[in-house]
């Protein structure tokens, strides 16, 4: 009898039902490979569980040889850009990586697999399961913040969005002091790692789909395309974007992400199932013979020789559990920091790299005092609103029926995790009030809202302030991102929040979580922009289309229309969008940054990082597609300068 449980998720929030998850072993992915798993040999002083290449090594060979001579490169992290980076290095067979998961290996779990199941693994044991301290500037509550804890990381988790931000996103970052990092840099790196298969005839007379074939890669290993089913409630929200002269952009990928677009999917069409890090990057390289993998491994420091600027990493120290004995992995060219936004800087600064303060209040010797370490925390947070709309039928949803149809035929709804329409609204088309906001964002000093007094940091703030205000005052970039979730279920997302938060750590173990503060609404502005973002929505919701299926506000409702009051709508309930960056920016060192433009961390020969920490300012975009690019343009820095 096949075991069904039910977990609590987004659907059943709209459809008011437990999506039920079978165990379905016609799941198969590109490749078929299942890694031989070594458990509890000597690695150099103790045991961990590896995988190696399946008949290539036993693990005695892995144990002594490996270990004695070390390795060229050591990854920590198996989410998008330490996949990645070790895929791109170990194609030179000369080249030996050791990649370092804190999680598992999933054993292709349907939950991961199917799309229509995509909002069922957080919580699960694939999700760090993160919280926030008390968030003062919300009511004191206490958020989620998940994250990937798997081969594959948070590109498991997500909703699986395949989106490009628009070019002054990625000109910013030039903007602030990185150059190389633009729109036309990013670009070849955008197209090397994805494979593009254009919409479907049937969604392209259907539906109106176009795409630009120039901008689009068609060999890298992320496939990515627009499912064949798409719902028909879709149709009205068109309709009444069409009635305030907004249309639909030509294509998302081209560097114009404003507006409405259909966005793909990260999906394999030739079997509807989940792309991510691991089948796309991971699999294809996991049999090469230069490359090992430790799983359920947190590492807990690395080891330096040597002061700044000739700091080098010698060594990384790792255990499975807290109280477990240390072992180690030696280097022979670079660390490489792909941990993520919250534990890249918690490694970084257990090692002693980070503000200094911090450090010594911990005991934990300074081996490069690096402030902007765990600060310019960003994220894309948002807000849910209701509407009734009667004359919007939601297209039924029977999820037994849905999955074996998937399981039989992969067609029907589970062979999409949501909609692939998205709004991205400017603020001047969003609101009236874009000169107010940007001359009082202006008029703000760069630390008034930040929970650090650093120079640098401050500088580096009064930076991006600067670029923001330029910027956001243009009609190609965007400030909200509107989610047409099922008929009058909106998501406002934030996406270019003015405050900042912070991640520090509180012990000297990295198997203890950190002190993480998104402090969403610290700089009093984002409530002004959530505010006007939400009478924007009203503007669509009152148009003749939307009037016309009967359309009225149930949530936050037509009451709560005063800045304080939408204010204090959105304290109650603002979360997380999972697109949280920034903790290690890539910044120059005056600036509070952490990387340079190479990825190298400031005062270090050897130690990069290449993950969503480094962002210094978050684009308006799901970002997992931004950080395979970068990891793709990291991996050729990397190998340029062996």
């Amino acid at each position: 009898m096949v075991q069904i449980s039910k977990r609590r998720s987004i659907a059943a929030l709209l459809f008011g039902v437990a999506i039920p998850v079978y165990s379905l072993p016609s799941i198969r992915t590109n490749t078929g490979i299942r890694p031989a798993i070594i458990a509890r040999e000597e690695f150099e002083e103790d045991a961990s569980t590896a995988i190696v290449p399946e008949g290539n090594f036993t693990a005695t060979t892995f144990a002594s040889s490996s270990a004695d001579k070390g390795y060229d490169y050591v990854i920590i992290g198996g989410g998008a850009a330490g996949c990645t980076i070790a895929n791109r290095l170990t194609e030179d067979p000369k080249i030996s990586v050791l990649l370092i998961e804190a999680g598992p290996l999933d054993p292709y779990d349907p939950i991961i697999q199917i799309p229509g199941l995509a909002d069922q693994v957080v919580g699960t044991q694939y999700d760090w399961k993160y919280k926030t301290v008390p968030q003062t500037s919300v009511n004191n509550r206490i958020l989620d913040v998940p994250m990937g804890k798997l081969i594959g990381g948070g590109t498991a988790l997500n909703r699986q969005v395949w989106q490009r931000a628009s070019r002054s996103d990625y000109d910013a970052w030039v903007d602030l002091g990185n150059p190389g990092w633009g729109w036309d840099d990013l670009l070849p790196y955008f197209k090397k790692g994805e494979t593009f298969y254009p919409p479907s005839p049937s969604l392209v007379n259907d539906w109106g789909i176009s795409y630009d074939p120039a901008v689009h890669g068609y060999t890298g290993p992320m496939k990515n395309t627009v499912p064949d089913y798409q719902k028909a409630e879709t149709t009205p929200w068109i309709t009444a974007f069409s009635q305030l002269n907004i249309g639909i952009q030509t294509d998302q990928a081209s560097g114009l992400n404003t507006n409405l677009f259909w966005t793909p999917a990260a999906i394999d069409p030739s079997n509807w199932t989940r792309q991510y890090a691991r089948n796309a990057y991971y699999d294809p390289a996991v049999n090469r013979p230069n490359f090992h993998v430790l799983l359920n491994t947190t590492v807990t420091k690395l080891i330096t020789t040597g002061t700044g600027p000739g700091i080098k990493v010698t060594r990384v120290e790792f255990a499975t559990s807290k109280d477990g004995k240390r072992s180690y992995a030696s280097i022979n060219k670079e660390a490489i920091l792909t941990a993520g936004t919250i534990a890249t800087p918690q490694i970084l600064q257990a090692s002693g790299v980070g503000p200094q303060a911090l450090l010594n209040s911990l005991d934990i010797p300074v081996v490069a005092n690096l402030p902007g370490v765990g600060q310019n925390y960003q994220d894309h947070n948002n807000i849910l609103s209701i509407f009734v709309t009667p004359g919007i039928p939601a297209t039924p949803l029977d999820p037994v029926a849905a999955l074996a149809e998937y399981n039989a035929y992969r067609t029907g709804p589970f062979t999409t995790p949501s909609g692939n329409l998205l709004g991205f609204i400017p603020l001047v088309t969003m609101t009236t009030n874009t000169t107010s906001i940007l001359t009082k964002l202006g008029q703000q000093s760069a630390g008034q809202y930040l929970d650090t007094t650093d120079p640098t940091v401050v500088a580096g703030y009064s930076a991006q302030k600067n670029v923001l205000q330029t910027r956001l005052a243009q009609s190609d970039i965007a400030m909200t991102e509107l989610i047409w979730a099922a008929p009058g279920i909106i998501v406002e997302a934030n996406q270019h929040p003015f405050s900042r938060g912070s991640v520090k750590i509180n012990s000297k173990s990295t198997f203890d979580y950190p002190n993480i503060d998104l402090r969403y609404g610290s700089n009093p502005l984002d409530w002004e922009v959530i505010a006007d973002s939400h009478r924007f929505v009203r503007r669509v919701m009152q148009t003749p289309e939307m009037a016309s299926k009967g359309a009225f506000e149930v949530v936050p409702g037509p009451d709560v229309s005063t800045n304080d009051q939408l204010t204090e709508y959105a304290k109650s309930g603002v979360s997380t969008l999972f697109h949280s960056s920034g903790t290690a920016s890539m910044l120059p060192l005056d600036k509070g940054g952490v990387v340079d433009t190479n990825m190298k961390v400031y005062g270090f020969r050897n130690l990069r990082v290449c993950d969503a920490s480094t962002i210094p300012l978050i684009p308006a975009a799901h970002i997992q597609a931004t950080v395979y690019a970068m990891a793709e343009k990291a991996a050729d820095i990397i190998k340029a300068a062996q």
